[in-house]
């Protein structure tokens, strides 16, 4: 998928898609690349009536989601296409559910575990809902996964029944309604998980299942076959089966000398138990090594985090993750239905169901099945044989290098068996993508946002702010700049509340600097005033971003104070080191000084796409804090002044 745009693009793209279209989705790319973030970011930000789903109870649960199933009231037996009519298969009270009726967007996620049929008896409930003929009743689809991964279940009696429709292709593209409406793909490519580029390679040609004997041998460099994980080790096993973890688990539990300690979950209301996402009773003992389930970044721990049980209390469970000791306390999950507001028309999440317990499982072992999301830096691969396309491919991309791999087994190309099918459908996206990239990609996207302080959208003066933009656009066009780059939305809304008369109250607006005043200041005022221009001169000669720093006034003054009244004057960074003979880091440390105190805004310093480069790799990896592990987990190609600015905006 080399022809893809950059991970950056390519995110903008889909946001575009999926926000200010109504064209069906396909957001795809390797693991690892941020499909997760994108999830979660534009849950948060759409202004569409939203409904996000997954096919699995607990991949729901992980998402914040609700299953297919229980959305719709399916049952689980498969759907014959057929022409539209009140179905026995389908619960007939559901034709009426407003939330179907309403719904803008149906999001699932995890897309490759769904059947064709499955996607088809959608677009069949959805048509009859809504009273409309449209595929899916005219309700855009956002489709997230990696076909490469995980695919869809399929027993023997299914295949048997349902052969004759779907030609023994099962995954989700082969719906005959999809077929019908059609869909845009975008890929992510950048990956996060890993950056040892050897070791990413080997995965890229893993994922596609035509490793080369020079890829084979590497990692079968790694095979130990009488390995044994130290006690004080992090070493987590990957199997096939869900018995033999099971059973590892089991042994290794019960060869630790202490005494046990049960903790009981608690559950409220609806919570179906393929959902649980540690067990209902945790029986653990001091010693045992657990993998934590949940994130808390704050504390030190990310889901999939491997530690070892050091004290157990009544109320707490003291875990030593890489020689700290980290209090864990109960965590809360939930089970989300989606209901309709029918005051204001909107889409909300009702939670129905919680599950309290301790966020820690016993984890010597897990299967390939479970560890799909997560992220070890240590394990241990022991696959006799793989039964699923893909199950190789997602145990060795759990990894985030090789030298954290131990194999039990020597590893073989037919180890790496990928279905054909999905190989076929990928290399026929690819030659779609520069399509979807040159149809939409030059249309600038950025988020809508309504300031924290004030979430009263009715105060906003719309025709102002619909003025504002227009002159965003233009600018941020003639200085080859993001249009957030000129003026945030956040800041743009709030103008368009507030109206400020001068550039003194405008100074006063949440996300505008000093240097936004000093350089557009007379833009924004004249727009605000319907034209009439405000010059610098009516301003408080004592407001800073207006005073003019001559020679004489800069003598007693602090060097950092005269690069930000050169700065606020209208000088670029390098006009500014030009001219002081100081370093660019240097005058960057004397403008992080002005964006910590607030009077400078760090999206000023900074381009979106790196703050998003960096807020994807801080997901994907907590626990790297110091600015050189940020620098070098980007392979060095983003500064180490614009991490800094970055992490001011996340």
């Amino acid at each position: 998928m080399s022809k893809q745009t950059s991970t950056i693009s390519a995110i903008n793209l889909a946001q575009f898609i999926a926000e200010k279209t109504d064209r069906n989705l396909f957001l795809t790319g390797k693991a690892g690349t941020g499909k997760t973030v994108f999830l979660k970011e534009f849950k948060e930000h759409t202004k569409k009536r939203i409904a996000v789903l997954a096919p699995t109870g607990i991949s729901a649960i992980n998402a914040g989601a609700q299953t297919i199933h229980s959305f719709f009231r399916f049952d689980f037996s498969p759907y014959i296409p057929s022409a539209i009519n009140i179905s026995t298969q389908d619960d007939a009270e559901t034709y009426g559910n407003e939330v179907l009726r309403e719904v803008d967007m149906i999001i699932i996620d995890e897309i490759s575990m769904v059947r064709a049929d499955l996607l088809d008896r959608i677009d069949h409930k959805l048509r009859l809902s809504r009273s409309c003929n449209k595929r899916f009743g005219g309700v855009q689809l956002l489709m997230i996964g990696d076909l490469f991964q995980l695919p869809p279940v399929v027993t023997r009696a299914d295949r048997d029944l349902l052969d004759k429709y779907y030609a023994s292709n099962y995954y989700f593209f082969n719906s005959e309604a999809l077929k019908d409406v059609g869909f845009d793909t975008v890929c992510l490519n950048k990956v996060y998980r890993q950056s040892d580029e050897e070791f990413l390679k080997i995965l890229d040609s893993a994922r596609l299942g035509n490793l080369n004997w020079n890829c084979i041998n590497k990692l079968n460099s790694r095979f130990i076959p009488d390995y044994e994980a130290k006690d004080d080790s992090d070493y987590i096993t990957m199997v096939s089966l869900k018995r033999d973890a099971d059973r590892i688990n089991d042994s290794k539990l019960n060869n630790i000398d202490a005494s046990s300690q049960q903790y009981n979950a608690t559950i409220n209301g609806k919570f179906p138990k393929d959902a649980y996402p540690v067990p209902e009773n945790l029986v653990l003992k001091v010693g045992t090594q657990v993998m934590f389930a949940k994130n808390n970044y704050n504390v030190g721990y990310r889901n999939g985090t491997i530690g070892k049980v050091s004290r157990l209390e009544d109320d707490y469970i003291t875990v030593n993750v890489g020689g700290r000791d980290i209090s864990v306390g109960r965590s809360s999950w939930e089970n989300v239905e989606y209901v309709l507001d029918n005051e204001n028309r909107v889409i909300n999440e009702d939670v129905v169901g919680r599950f309290v317990q301790f966020p820690l499982k016993p984890a010597w072992a897990i299967t390939v099945h479970k560890s799909q999301g997560l992220t070890f830096d240590n394990a241990v691969i022991d696959l006799p044989h793989t039964f699923e396309s893909g199950q190789a491919y997602v145990a060795f991309s759990r990894c985030r290098a090789l030298e954290g791999i131990v194999l039990k087994r020597k590893v073989n190309p037919s180890t790496f068996f990928v279905d054909k099918v999905i190989v076929s459908f990928y290399d026929q996206l690819e030659k779609n993508l520069d399509v979807v990239a040159n149809r939409v990609s030059y249309i600038p996207f950025e988020w809508d946002e309504t300031p924290e302080e004030n979430n009263e959208t009715a105060a906003v003066d719309t025709e102002l702010a619909e003025a504002l933009k227009s002159w965003r656009l233009e600018e941020s066009r003639s200085k080859n700049l993001r249009a957030f780059q000129i003026l945030t939305n956040r800041a743009l809304n709030e103008i368009a509340i507030v109206k400020p008369k001068n550039l003194e109250q405008l100074g006063y607006i949440s996300g505008v600097g000093l240097s936004t005043i000093s350089k557009l200041g007379e833009d924004i005022i004249r727009i605000v005033n319907g034209g009439t221009v405000v010059t610098k001169s009516e301003v408080k000669a004592t407001h800073p971003a207006m005073t003019q720093a001559s020679p004489a006034s800069l003598e007693n003054k602090k060097s950092w104070d005269v690069t930000l009244e050169m700065y606020c004057a209208g000088k670029s960074v390098s006009e500014i080191v030009k001219e002081r003979g100081l370093t660019q880091d240097t005058i960057y440390n004397h403008l992080m000084r002005f964006v910590d105190s607030g009077e400078l805004d760090a999206h000023e310093f900074v381009s979106g796409e790196i703050i998003r480069e960096v807020r994807v790799f801080k997901a994907n990896n907590p626990e790297c804090e110091r600015l050189k592990e940020i620098f070098d987990g980007l392979g060095g190609k983003v500064s180490y002044s614009e991490i800094r600015f970055a992490l001011k905006c996340l």
